[in-house]
């Protein structure tokens, strides 16, 4: 059982303490006999029959009152709910029309980590020749310029970086000077790259090389292979200003009748002459490859019919040439039957 503890007072021993009722239930003195008790009581202090505050009564000594309370409208509280439920969905409603006024904000794209340059892997280009001037090296300067571009393309995003890199790439003296005065009259030629060139070209070329150079490819033709042939005719070509369709035309020119005849047989004709190249070249190997084989059979067809020869003689020559005689193994060539009679006169020469 619960008590509630206080401290004692010695000051003020008369007085009890104070009782909690919901903690303490003390029990009912009504019926004790307090005359009769042992030992020595006062008769004024024992209580009366009437219970005090402190005393709990039972649930039997206590009377259930009835409670009144109203009726229950189920109705009422079927509406109430109904209209809570409309509130909220209309506040639902309100929330989402809000969230999609607002802009979207984008979470910004995680940073690229760029992957480290390779080390030891790296090439590092060496600087393009210093152009002096000179007729002879316009031509070998504009190409290494372009292949050093090419090869470092992320340095040149547009045409005036090209240009720019050529103006670094200049002597002091006539060629300096010329691509200040572009930059000083804010020349258009500073922002395209190959009207630059051309221009370039044109300045500082040989007024004679494109003249030479066309002389040389109307007289180039293909005596070897179509590789040697092809490097010799952009050589040349590449000091002459032609479009494509004109190359291939000058291309095809030189080229060998064989070659010629085999490309005749494309149906579809490529456009370039980049497209040319390696149909061109594999035509022209094939038909080394096949020139290379028909020797071969000839000498085997020489000792075939070797054992043949003491039968033709010199009288026998022009009826031999003219009717070309049937042997067991079929018509003997023309020109074996010219072999076969060299060697009999140079055997029957060696023999008198």
């Amino acid at each position: 059982m619960a008590t509630t503890s206080v401290p004692v007072d010695y000051n003020f021993p008369a007085q009890p303490p104070v009782t909690n009722p919901n903690l303490y239930h003390p029990v009912p003195t009504v019926g004790i006999d307090y005359v009769h008790l042992p030992g020595t009581f006062d008769p004024a202090a024992i209580p009366s029959a009437n219970p005090g505050p402190n005393i709990v009564p039972t649930s039997g000594q206590i009377d259930s009152v009835p409670i009144n309370q109203p009726p229950v409208d189920l109705s009422n509280v079927i509406s109430m709910l109904a209209q809570n439920q409309t509130s909220l969905q209309a506040s639902l409603l309100d929330v989402m029309a809000e969230v999609a006024r607002r802009p979207v904000v984008q979470a910004p794209p995680p940073p690229v980590l760029s992957d480290p340059p390779p080390r030891g892997n790296s090439i590092k280009l060496r600087n393009a020749r210093i152009f002096n001037g000179k007729h002879s090296v316009v031509t070998p300067f504009i190409s290494e310029i372009k292949r050093l571009i090419e090869f470092n393309a992320s340095s040149f995003p547009d045409d005036h970086t090209k240009v720019l890199f050529v103006g670094l790439n200049l002597k002091d003296g006539i060629p300096v000077e010329w691509f200040n005065h572009l930059e000083q009259s804010g020349s258009s030629l500073l922002w395209n790259f190959n009207n630059f060139l051309a221009a370039f070209r044109k300045k500082f070329a040989d007024p004679s090389l494109i003249t030479t150079a066309d002389q040389r490819l109307d007289q180039l033709k293909q005596t070897g292979s179509v590789h040697y042939y092809l490097t010799s005719f952009m050589e040349i070509a590449s000091h002459l200003d032609m479009t494509e369709q004109t190359k291939i035309s000058r291309f095809m020119k030189g080229l060998k009748p064989t070659v010629k005849d085999a490309l005749v047989m494309i149906v579809n004709r490529p456009t370039t002459l980049e497209e040319w190249e390696p149909l061109v070249i594999s035509i022209d190997t094939n038909l080394h490859q096949r020139e290379i084989e028909r020797k071969i059979e000839e000498k085997l067809n020489v000792h075939r019919y070797q054992h043949l020869l003491p039968r033709y003689s010199v009288p026998l020559l022009e009826t031999a040439l003219v009717a070309q005689s049937s042997t067991p193994y079929g018509l003997v060539p023309l020109n074996l039957l010219l072999q076969f009679m060299v060697l009999e006169i140079n055997h029957w020469k060696s023999l008198s």
